[in-house]
């Protein structure tokens, strides 16, 4: 009987490996594509291989359970499916993806999230769930030029925020400077 479980448990690994072996496979295909800065693609399929290749590097990140996950620059207008399953997940860089326009509220699912990089997404909205993320440090929403304002509770001078390009920065800076100037006084 044991050495039947332990067979099962090989196959089982066995597959494991084969599929991680795949994605790695997948992910450096894409990555390859991506360095030949080919104008053309993902631009044919409205954006397709790039969806893929966003999948592909999700399957990977699962398969390795790595810490970190590269999603910039895809042409994203969505994040791809699984991603709040992703256990280890502590970075998260989703920048240059201007067809974003809101973070989804299932990113408060990502538990161990520490930094978000939401850089040049044309970010009009942030759920209020990702705040109630407990270890994050830094959520990047810079240069994110429609972005107006912050669920309620949400700070400006908040040290986690980075709002550079923003609106909302000249209001913080503004705020900042009300705030030294009452404690100097």
């Amino acid at each position: 009987l044991f050495s039947a479980r332990r067979n099962r448990g090989t196959v089982r690994d066995e597959r494991a490996e084969a599929f991680a072996g795949r994605c790695r496979e997948f992910a450096a295909a894409a990555d390859r594509i991506l360095e030949r800065g080919d104008a053309a693609f993902g631009a044919a399929q409205g954006g397709l291989e790039l969806r893929e290749i966003a999948v592909g590097r999700l399957l990977l990140a699962h398969a390795e359970g790595a810490p970190a996950l590269d999603l910039h620059g895809l042409g994203l207008t969505d994040l791809p499916p699984g991603l709040e399953t992703l256990e280890t997940l502590e970075r998260l860089d989703i920048s240059w993806n201007p067809g974003l326009g809101a973070l989804p509220e299932r990113l408060a699912r990502c538990r161990g999230l520490r930094a978000i990089d939401a850089r040049h997404c044309g970010v009009t909205e942030v759920p209020p769930q990702i705040f109630s993320l407990p270890r994050l440090e830094t959520l990047d929403l810079s240069e994110n030029a429609e972005l107006r304002a912050l669920p309620a509770g949400w700070r400006l001078d908040d040290p986690r925020l980075r709002l550079e390009g923003t609106p909302l920065e000249g209001i913080a800076g503004l705020l900042g400077s009300l705030t030294d100037g009452y404690r100097h006084a």
